[in-house]
């Protein structure tokens, strides 16, 4: 995923380039086609090569998708708790929100989705790894987002923005994804 969002942010990619690095992962490819035989594309006939559903999806929406399944496969790498998949939920809405919204502001949907999708990618990877702790502090009602992040910079030294824009600084993510993410 790390490789084809990297090859997807290049302007002058072939996509012959992109096919071959979508064939080394067979559930990734997989992904692709049925999203590109999906009825929200309306095509008429069945897409049935990884080239022609990437030249059918984009560049663009390739990425969306990269990002998506990389971060789901984070999610599912260990333990799925219920501040977990609450904390993917909201995520996934606020992608939904942002590239509904991205109309009104004159910015780029694709854009616009994968910042909210990672907005709290680093309160995810602290809830990996800071145990029940972290998750106990997260279901509290009494939390305000001030505490929140004092618990997290009391307990990781880092709080999850920090974490988010180091993690995507890891990724190789654009720097204005990374710079909105850090700022969350």
């Amino acid at each position: 995923a790390r490789k084809l969002m990297l090859l997807a942010s290049r302007d002058d990619v072939p996509l012959a380039k992109v096919q071959e690095v979508l064939r080394t992962d067979a559930a990734f490819a997989a992904e692709v086609l049925r999203l590109a035989n999906s009825p929200l594309f309306g095509m008429r006939g069945r897409i049935k090569s990884v080239l022609q559903a990437v030249a059918m999806l984009g560049l663009d929406r390739i990425q969306v998708l990269a990002t998506t399944l990389a971060v789901r496969t984070f999610l599912t790498s260990g333990k799925l708790s219920d501040a977990m998949r609450g904390c993917w939920r909201h995520n996934l809405a606020t992608a939904i929100l942002c590239e509904r919204l991205a109309r009104l502001v004159q910015m780029d949907r694709d854009v616009c989705y994968t910042a909210g999708l990672l907005h709290d990618i680093g309160r995810l990877a602290l809830l990996h790894t800071g145990g029940d702790a972290y998750e106990s502090m997260l279901r509290r009602e009494d939390v305000t987002d001030r505490d929140l992040i004092q618990f997290e910079k009391s307990s990781f030294d880092i709080d999850h923005g920090e974490a988010g824009a180091w993690i995507l600084d890891q990724w190789q993510f654009p720097e204005r994804i990374t710079r909105v993410i850090g700022d969350s």
